[in-house]
């Protein structure tokens, strides 16, 4: 499967979930395991591990979101979960550990606590329920019924006095209980960086860029799309149908004042003919999730008016009719102009002399928010289509030899990438083999070299 095929969004009320229910379920193992039986301690051990590597892949999402929370919104949620994992790594697994270590050492094994042993069956404990459930109201028709269901369906195999997972030994039960360790270990980390991250304000550049991203985000989107739609439409239909003049078009966005929240009115006006500049006032402040709803709605619209009152100005700029599936037609309030921008692109591929450096040329083409769809294979096959480079002699490539990169480098806008964190991850995930000790280095160097020659050009 291609990485970008994988859910690639997090949802916040699962993620929650998962880490509380982890926490519970590794501090009641961590103290209670001298009363677990040899089966009981391996099933949960598995069972947290399990959990383990699901939040450690969510945990990667969680990073890569935060590195848009340009107001803080996690901030609480990092300083809670923070404070719970750093207890129960210091308070409750450490003695853990340091007791398993001791029992190894000394017994050379880890079964648990022998227990007597009962299948406790659905057919022996059903029974049993007869009287309680006929008191409680049940008909014993119904009950039969009941039973007669219980009896096809649930016939449970007793375990047969299995004690272990097949071929399950005691230091295998130890490793796990290393396993367990490391993901402890790595999630409390995941949200010291969290915090880290909360208490270092975004550049100013970093911001406007972030907040043009969900812009476009919410714009492409089927709800915000279809709200712009309906927007455009009421103001033709107010204007009797017909397109809006220039001066209609700045009426309308003056307007746009009264859907903007109340403590960000003020910046809205100052900045009318540059409304993205709002984001600088909301540096390193926290804003309610509603207002920034609200404004990314009206700063949606504020680039829709843009975008129109370009044209206007500019009825020579036209989108070309190239092939296009992949860049958006719009960026910033200025229309794309296709033919243009393939000539940026053909400017960089003089860098480019192999194949996986296209990557970099997709990078370079994210950070300027070109990109509505960041899968690789479309790109692909649009950079290869005739109307493009598919004719000339540049290196030809596909989704897959770019998706070999993928798991880093895609996850973070190319200004953020950091050695040390690549690192990290490489080594991490074992691809070591794959990722040499130069690719970050000369991915890094190539990727800002590509984007001197971009901006060369200067903006639409």
């Amino acid at each position: 499967m291609n990485t970008q095929e994988i859910e690639t969004t997090l949802n916040y009320e699962i993620y929650e979930r998962q880490l509380d229910v982890f926490l519970q379920m590794t501090e009641q193992l961590a103290k209670g395991w001298r009363d677990y039986s040899a089966l009981e301690l391996s099933i949960d051990l598995h069972s947290l591990c399990r959990k383990g590597a699901r939040l450690f892949y969510m945990a990667d999402l969680d990073w890569v979101a935060q590195q848009q929370d340009i107001v803080l919104e996690r901030f609480k949620k990092n300083a809670a979960y923070l404070k719970a994992f750093e207890r129960l790594m210091h308070e409750v697994f450490c003695p853990f550990i340091m007791d398993v270590t001791r029992e190894m050492r000394g017994e050379n094994r880890l079964n648990g606590v022998k227990l007597p042993y009962y299948d406790g069956g659905i057919n022996d404990v059903f029974p049993r329920l007869q009287n309680f459930l006929i008191q409680d109201g049940m008909e014993v028709n119904q009950f039969e019924s009941i039973r007669e269901l219980v009896n096809k369906v649930f016939e449970v195999k007793p375990l047969q006095g299995q004690k272990n997972y097949p071929g399950e030994t005691s230091m295998e039960r130890f490793g796990n209980i290393y396993r367990l360790m490391v993901y402890v270990c790595y999630l409390n980390y995941h949200f010291q960086r969290c915090m880290d991250r909360c208490s270092h304000d975004l550049s100013g550049e970093q911001v406007e860029r972030i907040f043009l991203e969900i812009i476009q985000q919410y714009a492409a989107s089927e709800e915000g799309g279809q709200k712009l739609l309906t927007y455009r439409t009421r103001l033709e239909y107010d204007n009797d149908g017909q397109p809006l003049s220039l001066e209609q078009l700045r009426q309308a966005e003056k307007k746009l004042v009264q859907e903007v929240p109340e403590s960000l009115q003020l910046s809205f006006m100052k900045n009318s003919q540059d409304p993205e500049k709002i984001v600088y006032d909301i540096i390193g402040h926290t804003l309610p999730k509603e207002d920034l709803q609200a404004l990314t709605q009206v700063l949606a619209k504020c680039e829709l008016l843009h975008g129109m009152m370009y044209e206007l100005q500019h009825p020579k700029k036209v989108k070309a009719g190239l092939y296009n599936e992949v860049f958006h037609t719009q960026v910033n309030g200025r229309t794309v102009n296709l033919e243009e921008l393939r000539d940026r692109i053909r400017e960089m591929l003089y860098q480019v002399d192999k194949k996986n450096k296209w990557f970099c040329v997709w990078s370079v083409l994210r950070h300027h928010l070109l990109l509505k769809d960041t899968r690789f294979e479309p790109f692909a096959r649009q950079m290869m289509h005739e109307d493009w480079f598919g004719n000339t002699n540049v290196p030809h490539f596909s989704g897959d030899n770019l998706s070999d990169y993928s798991g880093y480098f895609d996850k973070l806008d190319f200004k953020l990438w950091n050695e040390s964190a690549f690192l990290e991850y490489r080594d991490f995930h074992g691809k070591k083999d794959k990722w040499g000790d130069s690719l970050f280095s000369t991915f890094e160097s190539l990727t800002y070299e590509l984007d001197d020659i971009y901006c060369g050009y200067g903006d639409y």
